[in-house]
């Protein structure tokens, strides 16, 4: 029973740190594509209508 109960602790440990650093990398993704996004909007915007005027042509 020891021997479970310290490779259940293990197991969580090397979880909680895989999960650690899956967020702080998810976390450093959003930011950049935060600030891609802030700072290309209005090209995105302008592409976005222009996609849907030629969707809306084509029927």
């Amino acid at each position: 029973a020891n021997v479970d109960q310290k490779h259940l602790a293990e197991a969580r440990a090397g979880i909680l740190s895989i999960l650690h650093t899956i967020m702080s990398s998810v976390t450093l993704l959003w930011g950049v594509l935060y600030l891609a996004d802030s700072s290309d909007r209005p090209a995105a915007a302008s592409a976005c209508s222009t996609s849907n005027i030629n969707l809306g042509s084509t029927k």
